[in-house]
């Protein structure tokens, strides 16, 4: 099922598969070989078991402990390393092991594994189906709100459902951000069986923190999505932490907001609240298991949830999967006042705004945020139309040019914004050798020679536009169109 309907596979990827396929298996195997399993052969797989033996095993460790104790240096990436035998006791007590670590096990039989492939076709040719162009609202009370769009384009047994969970003060204050954080790291690890098996089956799964809520993707063969959906929901509204991980995980959390300190330029210069990853790591230290599970009683006591479904689903399916979520989270619902919304400052015009953060690493970021206009009137759909178009055109001379051309920084990004209906765009670089003074006067350089640029622009160069073959691409755009307050 996966070789026939592979969604949007990259063209590049691909191709590399077959050629590396090309020194495995003859001429007429190459493209199948990977897929062709048509009988179980029992000996054949006890045959490759045999060679899961200490001397064929190969271990990588990789820590700053181990420099003092590294001979070899690798010129490229400027790092220390050693190529060490194992020791002989080791290998000898692996081999003859008196006893197996219980967190050691084979998984149960994958249940996600696809077995219908059909493409629901009784209503498609609908003329609301064939029309629509947007999500339509199939539930809005006051639990959830879900949307609804139907695939019409691509016609494969290809389904996505997105959801975001409005917890209880989730995010009202530094401690619950930070507990909310370890909350998503711990239900993250509490899943991980699940995302693994679900992976296996080829489904795309996200689980996220975003603007306080609890995100929810989920994208795959729409035969097993509710049963892999109700798994998923099961443990997000029953799991509590145990001792055994939750110091692991606290200490996993600390080790995240160390290393991401950088924050985006237009969260701090726009959002009205925020906590950042400083004040959190401050806290973590006296964030104990009895808060957490005070604190995840708490946070469940009330929610909102807003979900789309889409693809290879009915009306129906769709209804279906909101009332199994609705059973599974039969709380209160979280008042309309309590829930998220987005609020962006607007920056005074011909704002020339400087902010100079200070971190204690070797990486420096500079980065400009620009902000537009906001999107209101019936001209709001031209100028989302140029703002992309812009955004397409600018993007690939920008990494040209200060990437590729001037080796200005290492990371290289331009990204179109729209936050809460405000235009907006960003250009961000990342270096270990300049500092932000002279990356900002190279993106300075860069923006001045735009209108220079565009002159010398025709209508043939100016762009084109490929269509990807993907059910699944087509989803994260339907979002925002759902969860835009322009849309409700």
């Amino acid at each position: 099922m996966d070789f026939i309907f592979g969604d949007g596979k990259s063209q590049l990827d691909y191709a590399a598969k077959l050629s590396e396929n090309l020194l495995l298996y003859s001429r007429e195997h190459v493209i199948y070989a990977d897929y062709a399993y048509k009988r179980w052969n029992k000996q054949l797989i006890r045959q490759l078991l045999r060679f899961f033996v200490p001397e064929n095993m190969r271990v990588d460790m990789v820590s700053n402990v181990f420099q003092m104790r590294a001979p070899k240096f690798e010129s490229w990436f400027g790092i220390y390393y050693s190529v060490e035998d194992i020791d002989r006791s080791l290998m000898k007590l692996w081999r003859n092991s008196p006893s197996i670590d219980y967190s050691l096990y084979l998984p149960s039989k994958n249940e996600f594994i696809p077995t219908i492939s059909s493409v629901h076709l009784e209503d498609i040719y609908d003329d609301d189906c064939q029309h629509s162009t947007s999500p339509s609202c199939i539930t809005d009370d006051a639990t959830m709100k879900i949307w609804y769009k139907r695939d019409t384009t691509y016609k494969v047994p290809f389904s996505s459902t997105y959801f975001r969970i409005n917890f209880k003060e989730a995010c009202d204050s530094v401690e619950n951000c930070a507990l909310s954080e370890l909350f998503i790291h711990l239900l993250k690890d509490q899943l991980c069986g699940v995302i693994y098996q679900g992976r296996i089956a080829k489904f795309d799964i996200s689980i996220s923190f975003v603007d306080g809520m609890l995100e929810l993707k989920l994208s795959g063969f729409n035969d097993k999505l509710p049963l892999l959906l109700s798994k998923v929901l099961l443990e997000v509204n029953s799991f509590m932490p145990t001792d055994d991980r939750y110091e692991l995980m606290r200490e996993d959390l600390k080790r995240n907001l160390m290393n991401h300190d950088n924050v985006d330029l237009e969260i701090l210069l726009c959002e009205h609240s925020y906590h950042s990853n400083e004040k959190q790591l401050y806290l973590s230290d006296d964030l104990l298991l009895d808060d957490m599970k005070k604190f995840i009683r708490d946070l469940r006591s009330q929610v909102y949830i807003e979900g789309l479904c889409h693809g290879n689903l009915t009306k129906k399916e769709a209804i279906d999967i909101g009332e199994m979520i609705k059973k599974r989270f039969s709380r209160n619902p979280l008042p309309v006042k309590s829930r998220h919304a987005e609020r962006v400052i607007c920056l005074p015009l011909d704002a020339n705004l400087v902010l100079d953060l200070y971190a204690s690493k070797t990486i420096f970021v500079a980065e400009c945020y620009f902000q537009i206009e906001q999107d209101i009137g019936l001209v709001s759909t031209k100028l989302m139309a140029l703002f992309e178009l812009f955004g397409t055109i600018v993007e690939e001379p920008f990494f040209n040019q200060l990437r590729t051309t001037d080796h200005v920084g290492y990371d290289v990004s331009y990204s179109t914004l729209k936050l809460n209906h405000v235009f907006g765009f960003c250009l961000q670089v990342k270096s270990s050798k300049y500092n932000p003074n002279y990356m900002q006067s190279r993106i300075d350089s860069f923006i001045d020679g735009l209108e220079v640029f565009f002159d010398n622009l025709d209508d043939e160069s100016t762009i084109k536009i490929m269509h990807r073959k993907s059910c699944c691409r087509k989803v994260p755009r339907l979002w925002k169109k759902a969860i835009d307050c322009g849309l409700q």
